[in-house]
Protein backbone atom coordinates (compact mmCIF):
# COMPACT_ATOMS: atom_id res chain seq x y z
CA UNK A 1 0.00 0.00 0.00
CA UNK A 2 1.89 3.10 -0.61
CA UNK A 3 1.60 6.23 1.23
CA UNK A 4 1.08 9.65 -0.26
CA UNK A 5 2.60 13.37 0.96
CA UNK A 6 5.55 11.03 2.97
CA UNK A 7 8.30 13.04 4.48
CA UNK A 8 10.72 9.91 4.22
CA UNK A 9 14.01 11.22 2.81
CA UNK A 10 16.39 8.53 0.87
CA UNK A 11 19.67 8.32 3.16
CA UNK A 12 22.42 10.69 1.97
CA UNK A 13 26.03 10.45 2.18
CA UNK A 14 25.60 5.71 2.31
CA UNK A 15 29.15 3.75 1.19
CA UNK A 16 28.71 1.67 -2.31
CA UNK A 17 28.33 -1.79 -1.29
CA UNK A 18 29.10 -5.01 -2.95
CA UNK A 19 25.97 -5.45 -4.64
CA UNK A 20 26.03 -1.81 -6.02
CA UNK A 21 29.73 -2.64 -7.19
CA UNK A 22 28.39 -5.80 -9.10
CA UNK A 23 25.89 -3.62 -10.99
CA UNK A 24 28.78 -1.62 -11.88
CA UNK A 25 30.14 -3.78 -13.16
CA UNK A 26 27.32 -5.09 -15.26
CA UNK A 27 26.41 -2.33 -16.57
CA UNK A 28 29.65 -1.54 -17.66
CA UNK A 29 29.53 -4.59 -19.52
CA UNK A 30 26.75 -3.71 -21.39
CA UNK A 31 28.18 -0.07 -22.93
CA UNK A 32 26.59 1.94 -19.90
CA UNK A 33 28.87 5.43 -19.27
CA UNK A 34 29.17 6.60 -16.24
CA UNK A 35 26.30 9.13 -16.49
CA UNK A 36 24.07 6.64 -17.38
CA UNK A 37 25.07 4.52 -14.48
CA UNK A 38 24.93 7.04 -11.45
CA UNK A 39 21.69 7.64 -12.68
CA UNK A 40 20.40 4.33 -12.86
CA UNK A 41 21.39 3.71 -8.71
CA UNK A 42 20.56 6.91 -8.42
CA UNK A 43 24.39 8.00 -7.15
CA UNK A 44 26.63 10.90 -7.14
CA UNK A 45 28.63 10.99 -10.61
CA UNK A 46 31.48 11.36 -8.77
CA UNK A 47 31.20 8.85 -6.59
CA UNK A 48 30.65 6.08 -9.74
CA UNK A 49 33.88 7.95 -11.58
CA UNK A 50 36.42 7.43 -8.01
CA UNK A 51 34.51 3.36 -7.75
CA UNK A 52 34.96 2.81 -11.61
CA UNK A 53 38.94 4.02 -11.24
CA UNK A 54 39.57 2.33 -7.68
CA UNK A 55 38.40 -0.95 -8.83
CA UNK A 56 39.92 -1.52 -12.53
CA UNK A 57 42.47 -4.18 -12.99
CA UNK A 58 45.01 -4.63 -16.30
CA UNK A 59 44.41 -7.54 -17.72
CA UNK A 60 46.28 -9.87 -20.70
CA UNK A 61 44.33 -11.00 -23.28
CA UNK A 62 44.91 -14.74 -25.02
CA UNK A 63 45.72 -11.99 -28.29
CA UNK A 64 48.66 -10.32 -26.07
CA UNK A 65 47.23 -7.18 -25.66
CA UNK A 66 46.45 -5.71 -22.44
CA UNK A 67 43.03 -4.19 -21.59
CA UNK A 68 41.76 -2.64 -18.38
CA UNK A 69 38.45 -3.98 -16.58
CA UNK A 70 36.51 -3.19 -13.34
CA UNK A 71 35.73 -5.65 -10.89
CA UNK A 72 33.79 -5.48 -7.79
CA UNK A 73 35.73 -7.51 -5.41
CA UNK A 74 39.03 -5.58 -6.24
CA UNK A 75 36.58 -2.14 -5.48
CA UNK A 76 35.77 -4.04 -2.15
CA UNK A 77 38.55 -4.66 -0.71
CA UNK A 78 40.26 -1.33 -1.76
CA UNK A 79 37.18 0.35 0.15
CA UNK A 80 38.25 -2.45 3.31
CA UNK A 81 41.67 -1.54 3.30
CA UNK A 82 41.24 2.32 3.03
CA UNK A 83 38.53 2.07 6.05
CA UNK A 84 40.90 0.12 7.96
CA UNK A 85 42.77 3.00 7.88
CA UNK A 86 40.84 5.84 8.23
CA UNK A 87 40.27 7.90 11.89
CA UNK A 88 42.49 9.43 14.44
CA UNK A 89 45.83 7.72 14.65
CA UNK A 90 47.45 7.17 18.18
CA UNK A 91 50.09 9.17 18.55
CA UNK A 92 51.52 7.58 21.77
CA UNK A 93 52.53 4.47 19.64
CA UNK A 94 54.85 6.74 17.70
CA UNK A 95 56.79 7.56 21.18
CA UNK A 96 58.02 5.37 23.43
CA UNK A 97 60.05 7.67 25.47
CA UNK A 98 56.87 10.05 26.09
CA UNK A 99 54.84 6.88 27.23
CA UNK A 100 57.64 6.12 29.61
CA UNK A 101 58.45 9.55 30.59
CA UNK A 102 54.45 9.92 31.92
CA UNK A 103 54.31 6.43 33.90
CA UNK A 104 57.54 7.46 35.73
CA UNK A 105 55.79 11.34 36.39
CA UNK A 106 53.13 9.15 37.41
CA UNK A 107 54.15 6.27 39.55
CA UNK A 108 57.09 7.38 40.52
CA UNK A 109 56.66 11.55 41.54
CA UNK A 110 53.59 10.97 42.44
CA UNK A 111 52.10 13.78 39.54
CA UNK A 112 48.14 13.81 38.11
CA UNK A 113 47.65 13.72 34.55
CA UNK A 114 47.11 17.31 34.19
CA UNK A 115 50.69 18.22 35.34
CA UNK A 116 52.04 15.50 33.15
CA UNK A 117 50.61 16.83 30.49
CA UNK A 118 51.89 20.07 31.28
CA UNK A 119 55.35 19.49 31.57
CA UNK A 120 55.34 17.56 28.32
CA UNK A 121 55.14 20.69 26.98
CA UNK A 122 58.84 21.63 28.44
CA UNK A 123 60.08 18.69 28.74
CA UNK A 124 61.81 18.96 24.93
CA UNK A 125 59.53 16.08 23.49
CA UNK A 126 57.82 16.53 20.29
CA UNK A 127 54.65 15.21 21.21
CA UNK A 128 52.27 17.12 23.27
CA UNK A 129 48.94 15.65 24.37
CA UNK A 130 46.05 16.74 26.31
CA UNK A 131 44.94 15.77 29.88
CA UNK A 132 41.89 14.39 28.44
CA UNK A 133 44.46 11.94 26.40
CA UNK A 134 45.94 10.48 28.95
CA UNK A 135 43.44 9.47 31.04
CA UNK A 136 42.39 7.75 27.83
CA UNK A 137 45.50 5.94 27.63
CA UNK A 138 45.21 4.86 30.81
CA UNK A 139 41.35 3.95 30.52
CA UNK A 140 42.38 1.88 27.41
CA UNK A 141 45.63 0.10 29.12
CA UNK A 142 48.38 1.66 26.84
CA UNK A 143 50.68 2.75 29.66
CA UNK A 144 52.31 1.14 32.63
CA UNK A 145 49.73 3.24 34.91
CA UNK A 146 46.27 1.81 36.10
CA UNK A 147 43.16 3.76 37.12
CA UNK A 148 43.96 2.27 40.81
CA UNK A 149 47.27 4.24 40.62
CA UNK A 150 45.25 7.45 40.25
CA UNK A 151 44.29 8.13 43.72
CA UNK A 152 41.70 10.87 43.36
CA UNK A 153 40.36 8.91 40.05
CA UNK A 154 39.26 5.64 42.01
CA UNK A 155 38.41 7.66 45.41
CA UNK A 156 35.50 9.93 44.58
CA UNK A 157 32.39 8.82 45.60
CA UNK A 158 28.87 9.76 46.41
CA UNK A 159 28.41 10.38 50.03
CA UNK A 160 24.78 10.76 51.57
CA UNK A 161 24.55 13.66 54.31
CA UNK A 162 23.80 12.81 57.81
CA UNK A 163 22.15 14.58 60.28
CA UNK A 164 24.82 14.45 63.45
CA UNK A 165 24.91 16.30 66.95
CA UNK A 166 26.78 19.11 66.65
CA UNK A 167 30.11 19.87 68.52
CA UNK A 168 31.50 22.16 70.64
CA UNK A 169 32.73 24.93 69.28
CA UNK A 170 35.57 26.60 70.67
CA UNK A 171 35.74 30.15 69.01
CA UNK A 172 34.21 32.40 66.58
CA UNK A 173 32.17 30.52 63.84
CA UNK A 174 33.21 30.83 60.53
CA UNK A 175 30.52 32.44 59.25
CA UNK A 176 32.10 35.38 61.23
CA UNK A 177 35.18 34.85 58.58
CA UNK A 178 35.52 37.94 56.33
CA UNK A 179 34.24 37.53 52.66
CA UNK A 180 38.10 38.68 51.56
CA UNK A 181 38.58 34.97 52.89
CA UNK A 182 36.12 33.27 51.15
CA UNK A 183 35.97 34.77 47.97
CA UNK A 184 40.34 34.68 48.24
CA UNK A 185 41.04 38.28 47.53
CA UNK A 186 44.10 38.43 50.08
CA UNK A 187 47.03 36.11 50.83
CA UNK A 188 47.98 35.21 54.28
CA UNK A 189 44.65 33.04 55.10
CA UNK A 190 45.32 29.40 56.34
CA UNK A 191 43.36 26.22 57.06
CA UNK A 192 44.56 23.90 59.47
CA UNK A 193 44.09 19.95 60.07
CA UNK A 194 45.88 17.21 61.58
CA UNK A 195 47.03 14.07 59.32
CA UNK A 196 46.64 10.54 61.57
CA UNK A 197 48.02 7.57 61.13
CA UNK A 198 46.70 4.68 63.33
CA UNK A 199 43.93 5.51 65.41
CA UNK A 200 44.81 3.29 68.08
CA UNK A 201 46.92 4.28 70.81
CA UNK A 202 49.28 7.37 71.35
CA UNK A 203 50.33 7.95 67.98
CA UNK A 204 52.35 10.49 66.41
CA UNK A 205 50.18 12.75 64.29
CA UNK A 206 51.06 15.59 61.08
CA UNK A 207 49.99 19.25 61.67
CA UNK A 208 49.28 20.76 57.91
CA UNK A 209 48.81 24.44 57.58
CA UNK A 210 47.93 25.42 53.95
CA UNK A 211 47.45 28.67 52.48
CA UNK A 212 44.57 29.31 50.86
CA UNK A 213 45.54 31.57 47.22
CA UNK A 214 49.40 30.47 46.80
CA UNK A 215 48.64 26.49 48.28
CA UNK A 216 51.52 26.82 50.92
CA UNK A 217 52.07 23.90 52.84
CA UNK A 218 53.81 23.37 55.96
CA UNK A 219 53.76 20.10 57.58
CA UNK A 220 55.22 19.46 60.90
CA UNK A 221 55.23 15.83 63.10
CA UNK A 222 54.19 16.26 66.75
CA UNK A 223 53.22 13.92 69.33
CA UNK A 224 49.71 13.23 69.71
CA UNK A 225 46.77 14.85 68.56
CA UNK A 226 46.27 17.17 71.37
CA UNK A 227 46.03 20.39 71.87
CA UNK A 228 49.14 20.98 73.89
CA UNK A 229 51.17 19.52 71.07
CA UNK A 230 49.23 21.96 68.30
CA UNK A 231 50.01 25.29 70.98
CA UNK A 232 53.41 24.14 70.92
CA UNK A 233 53.78 24.12 66.95
CA UNK A 234 52.06 27.06 66.75
CA UNK A 235 54.30 29.30 68.85
CA UNK A 236 57.39 28.26 67.48
CA UNK A 237 55.90 29.06 63.87
CA UNK A 238 55.60 32.42 65.65
CA UNK A 239 58.69 32.65 66.62
CA UNK A 240 60.26 32.04 63.46
CA UNK A 241 58.16 34.76 61.98
CA UNK A 242 58.42 37.19 64.59
CA UNK A 243 57.26 40.49 63.96
CA UNK A 244 55.56 39.19 60.23
CA UNK A 245 53.81 36.83 61.98
CA UNK A 246 50.43 38.90 61.60
CA UNK A 247 50.74 39.85 58.09
CA UNK A 248 51.95 35.98 57.05
CA UNK A 249 49.29 34.76 59.37
CA UNK A 250 45.81 37.07 58.84
CA UNK A 251 43.82 34.19 59.90
CA UNK A 252 43.35 30.57 60.44
CA UNK A 253 40.60 28.33 60.03
CA UNK A 254 40.53 24.98 61.95
CA UNK A 255 37.79 22.35 62.47
CA UNK A 256 36.18 21.35 65.74
CA UNK A 257 38.84 18.74 66.31
CA UNK A 258 39.95 18.92 70.15
CA UNK A 259 43.41 19.35 69.57
CA UNK A 260 42.82 22.60 68.52
CA UNK A 261 40.63 23.86 71.45
CA UNK A 262 43.35 26.11 72.70
CA UNK A 263 43.89 27.21 69.07
CA UNK A 264 41.88 30.66 69.70
CA UNK A 265 44.62 31.82 72.17
CA UNK A 266 46.74 33.25 69.58
CA UNK A 267 44.61 36.02 69.43
CA UNK A 268 45.89 37.75 72.82
CA UNK A 269 49.55 38.59 71.37
CA UNK A 270 48.70 39.01 67.98
CA UNK A 271 46.12 39.88 65.43
CA UNK A 272 45.88 36.81 63.80
CA UNK A 273 41.96 35.76 63.84
CA UNK A 274 40.97 32.22 64.20
CA UNK A 275 37.67 30.57 62.58
CA UNK A 276 36.18 27.54 63.10
CA UNK A 277 34.71 25.77 60.70
CA UNK A 278 30.73 24.10 61.17
CA UNK A 279 30.88 20.52 62.42
CA UNK A 280 31.43 17.82 60.05
CA UNK A 281 32.14 20.26 57.36
CA UNK A 282 35.22 19.50 55.52
CA UNK A 283 34.25 21.06 52.47
CA UNK A 284 34.55 24.22 53.95
CA UNK A 285 38.60 23.72 54.54
CA UNK A 286 39.06 21.91 51.20
CA UNK A 287 42.51 23.61 50.03
CA UNK A 288 43.76 22.08 53.55
CA UNK A 289 41.82 18.62 53.15
CA UNK A 290 42.93 18.09 49.23
CA UNK A 291 46.61 18.83 50.65
CA UNK A 292 46.39 16.00 53.28
CA UNK A 293 44.74 13.70 50.42
CA UNK A 294 47.88 14.56 48.27
CA UNK A 295 50.24 13.35 51.51
CA UNK A 296 48.19 10.46 51.47
CA UNK A 297 50.20 9.64 48.69
CA UNK A 298 53.15 8.74 50.50
CA UNK A 299 51.62 7.78 53.99
CA UNK A 300 48.62 5.36 53.22
CA UNK A 301 45.95 5.38 55.88
CA UNK A 302 46.71 3.26 59.03
CA UNK A 303 50.40 3.39 58.18
CA UNK A 304 51.62 4.51 61.66
CA UNK A 305 53.34 7.78 62.34
CA UNK A 306 55.79 7.03 65.08
CA UNK A 307 58.50 5.48 62.77
CA UNK A 308 58.08 8.43 59.75
CA UNK A 309 61.03 9.57 59.34
CA UNK A 310 61.87 13.86 59.91
CA UNK A 311 63.18 13.80 56.04
CA UNK A 312 60.70 11.82 54.64
CA UNK A 313 58.04 14.74 56.17
CA UNK A 314 60.48 17.09 55.02
CA UNK A 315 60.19 15.44 51.31
CA UNK A 316 56.82 15.42 51.07
CA UNK A 317 56.50 18.85 52.27
CA UNK A 318 58.86 19.90 49.05
CA UNK A 319 56.62 17.91 46.55
CA UNK A 320 53.69 19.66 47.80
CA UNK A 321 55.29 23.22 47.47
CA UNK A 322 57.13 22.73 44.07
CA UNK A 323 54.11 20.65 42.50
CA UNK A 324 52.60 22.76 39.23
CA UNK A 325 49.30 23.64 39.68
CA UNK A 326 46.14 24.60 37.09
CA UNK A 327 44.66 26.66 38.95
CA UNK A 328 47.53 28.77 39.53
CA UNK A 329 49.18 28.73 36.17
CA UNK A 330 51.34 25.70 36.83
CA UNK A 331 53.18 28.25 39.02
CA UNK A 332 54.49 26.11 42.04
CA UNK A 333 53.12 27.25 45.65
CA UNK A 334 57.03 28.06 46.83
CA UNK A 335 57.07 30.62 43.23
CA UNK A 336 53.87 32.45 44.39
CA UNK A 337 54.40 32.53 47.74
CA UNK A 338 58.07 33.83 47.78
CA UNK A 339 56.87 36.81 46.17
CA UNK A 340 54.58 37.13 48.39
CA UNK A 341 57.14 37.22 51.32
CA UNK A 342 59.63 39.33 48.87
CA UNK A 343 56.66 42.00 49.15
CA UNK A 344 56.52 42.14 52.87
CA UNK A 345 59.88 41.84 53.52
CA UNK A 346 60.50 44.84 50.82
CA UNK A 347 57.55 46.49 51.79
CA UNK A 348 56.13 47.03 49.16
CA UNK A 349 52.92 44.04 49.42
CA UNK A 350 49.30 45.31 48.78
CA UNK A 351 47.32 46.05 51.55
CA UNK A 352 44.26 43.69 49.54
CA UNK A 353 44.98 42.16 46.23
CA UNK A 354 47.26 39.67 45.60
CA UNK A 355 50.31 40.95 43.79
CA UNK A 356 49.94 38.60 41.22
CA UNK A 357 47.11 36.96 39.15
CA UNK A 358 46.36 33.61 40.14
Amino acid sequence: MDIPNTNTKKRRFKHLSIEERSQIQILLKIGKTPSEIFRELTRDRATICREIKRGKVQQLKTNMEYTTMYFPDVGQRIYNENRAKSGDRIKLGQDIKVAAYIDNEILNNKLSPDVVAFKLKTAGFKMTLCTKTIYNYIQLQMLKTRNIDLLLKVKRKNRVKQARENKKIYGKSIEERPTVVADREEIGHWEIDTVIGKKEGQEAVLLTLTERITNKEIIVKIPGKNAESVQSVMIDIRKQWGEKFDQVFKTITADNGSEFAELSSLEKDSTAKIYYAHPYSSWERAINENHNGLIRRFIPKGESLNNCSLELIEFIENWCNNLPRKRLGYSTPNELFELFIQGILFGNAPESRTPFAV
